[in-house]
């Protein structure tokens, strides 16, 4: 049960982190989409064309909507809603609704509207979230700070003189164990809390 549980939350972690990885081409995507759309291509075109320049992993999402759609005969919107299937994504799920609408009323000046409010509305987001990590950074920077410099110090000086008047359990191996690797330990420890926390479309990786 407990093993359950934990598979649970483990593939729960998984889908949100994946969800995290498909938001982060979504404004990439848009953005050359409704240029391609402006320059007059046909839906099918533009789409191909900018997912084979959209980041990945959406990137490989879409291709493998084009090949479902093309090449296995699928609908297009049964399509196009297998991409949001394991991540889930709110963001993607709306950005799959309005290709559908345009796919089925056709291109106009409201479907357009909505590309670019959507494109907005996800910039939005994303400058809401770099506020909020801005905020975390800082807060994990001055802890970095205390952990990988007086924090060693400090117990470098308790040992010091607290061995003159204090019985310290600590042999010279122990301390030396604990400032090599203890310490280094826990600033990567933070330093990972750190990556792990960065939004996607800051790290701007593939």
């Amino acid at each position: 049960m407990v093993l359950k549980i934990v598979s649970n939350l483990i593939d729960q972690w998984k889908r949100k982190k994946y969800a995290e990885k498909l938001d982060a081409g979504l404004d990439s995507f848009l953005s050359l989409f409704v240029l391609e759309l402006e320059l007059k291509q046909k839906l099918e075109n533009a789409f191909r064309h900018t997912a084979a320049h959209t980041p990945f992993p959406l990137r490989m999402e879409m291709l493998r909507a084009l090949e479902r759609y093309e090449a296995q005969g699928m609908g297009l919107e049964e399509s196009l809603q297998k991409m949001n299937e394991y991540g889930n994504s709110p963001a993607l799920a709306r950005v799959i609704t309005l290709l559908v609408h345009i796919s089925k009323q056709g291109l106009t000046s409201h479907g357009m509207d909505g590309l670019r409010r959507l494109q907005e509305d996800l910039r939005m987001q994303q400058q809401s979230q770099l506020k909020a990590y801005g905020s975390r950074l800082a807060l994990l920077s001055l802890v970095f700070i205390g952990v990988s410099a007086l924090v060693p110090a400090m117990f470098l000086a308790f040992v010091s003189i607290g061995s003159s008047f204090l019985e310290l359990s600590l042999s010279a191996g122990d301390v030396l164990l604990i400032s090599l690797v203890g310490f280094p330990l826990l600033d990567g420890i933070i330093l990972g809390i750190l990556w792990v926390q960065t939004p996607y479309f800051v790290k701007g990786i593939e």
